[in-house]
């Protein structure tokens, strides 16, 4: 048996699609595999009747502890926030002496859905030196990520992450990533990361980090070329069919994403499953509101008349 340490943080506004996300982990886990999931929360994010939905799980899956774990969330007050993105993406920054007995550790943002075991990419990645494994943004605001110093061509996604926690430690990198929480970059914690572990990072490859932009250039002949510059012929094949599919910007639950089909099947598949929330949301898209159908042919005029507007994507 594998054990495979791995971190979430959520908080309740997003507590059944977090659960699904786990769900899909230990639905696609080999019978080697066994995981150690903690759940990074405020004492504001997460109660105990919170904790008792998400320990639903363990009443399904016998692959699997869930533990919590509270920090003092009123540290993070002062942190930059934005686009809706809550100060909990933060929490991550505590993970090195949170877990002193691990020299490794996964961490998962909770819009992710998993399609295939993580033992091997855990087990076998290796981080020789590195501060981290990830994937390539496979689309970044270029001038931005010039300006704080970092290449758009190695500027890695936060969502699937595997920390060197040994090097971490030895490097105090912990505490440089903190004392930057108060400081306004635009992709927030993932700058910060970025910044700090720079020039050691390993890459992964994009099944281990399928995103929304990834998927819109990789299925899309005229932005193939950019993808190209990140990407092996392989690696781009194997992302069409990743192991972790990334719902980041808009989210399967709130509206229309790549690939959504596949958070709804996790979902029918898990211990959350609810037959009118399912059957709402498919009135909705069957169905959709006035302005929703204004807007997007607004945003249509406008991508036709304006150009591309790349600098006007973002991955986050």
């Amino acid at each position: 048996m594998i054990n495979v340490p791995i971190v979430f943080s959520f908080n309740h506004w997003i507590l059944k699609e977090s659960g699904v996300s786990i769900s899909s982990l230990l639905r696609h886990a080999k019978p080697t595999t066994f995981y150690v999931i903690y759940i990074l929360h405020g004492s504001e994010d997460l109660n105990e009747s919170h904790k008792s939905t998400i320990l639903r799980l363990i009443d399904v899956y016998d692959n699997c502890t869930i533990s919590f774990v509270e920090i003092d969330s009123n540290f993070f007050n002062n942190v930059h926030i934005a686009r809706g993105i809550p100060k909990v993406t933060y929490y991550r920054f505590f993970i090195p002496h949170l877990f002193p007995q691990f020299d490794k550790i996964i961490f998962s943002d909770p819009d992710i859905i998993y399609h295939g075991d993580l033992s091997d990419v855990f087990e076998y990645t290796d981080l020789k030196t590195n501060y981290l494994a990830a994937v390539k943004s496979a689309f970044v605001k270029k001038k931005y990520i010039y300006s704080i110093g970092c290449d758009p061509l190695t500027y890695t996604n936060g969502g699937f992450q595997i920390y060197n926690l040994k090097a971490f430690r030895e490097n105090d990198l912990e505490s440089k990533q903190i004392s930057m929480i108060d400081k306004g970059y635009f992709y927030l914690d993932q700058d910060i990361t970025n910044i700090v572990c720079k020039d050691n990072i390993t890459f992964l490859s994009p099944k281990y980090n399928a995103t929304q932009s990834f998927f819109k250039f990789a299925m899309n002949d005229s932005h193939y070329k950019r993808i190209r510059t990140l990407f092996s012929e392989q690696e781009i094949k194997e992302g069409l069919f990743p192991i972790v599919h990334h719902f980041n910007g808009i989210k399967p639950w709130n509206g229309i994403c790549y690939k959504q089909d596949i958070y709804w099947e996790e979902y029918r598949n898990s211990p959350f499953f609810d037959t009118l929330i399912y059957y709402n949301h498919y009135i909705k898209l069957l169905n959709p509101a006035p302005i929703f159908l204004l807007s997007v042919l607004l945003k249509s005029i406008l991508k036709n008349y304006f150009g591309k507007l790349k600098d006007k994507y973002i991955d986050q």
